[in-house]
């Protein structure tokens, strides 16, 4: 059976979510919450490759990034 995801503005997630539950059936909506993270060193090479910095730089500016902020 297909699903659908869809991502809803936080500031009406409730209000769409009335609307699906009245449209399509308590017992066919459902809510899932995932939490994603985004590595700080993997943030800081994007940021480098949006600058178009050298990759020696990326790795450097990464590099300095800790392993779990303090």
């Amino acid at each position: 059976m297909p699903d659908i995801d869809i991502d809803f503005d936080e500031r009406r997630k409730r209000r769409c979510s009335e609307i699906c539950v009245n449209k399509y059936g308590h017992d066919k909506v459902a809510h899932i919450i995932t939490f994603g993270t985004m590595a700080a060193r993997w943030r800081s090479g994007m940021f480098a490759r949006v600058q178009k910095l050298p990759l020696a730089e990326a790795d450097r500016l990464a590099k300095m990034v800790p392993d779990r902020p303090e």
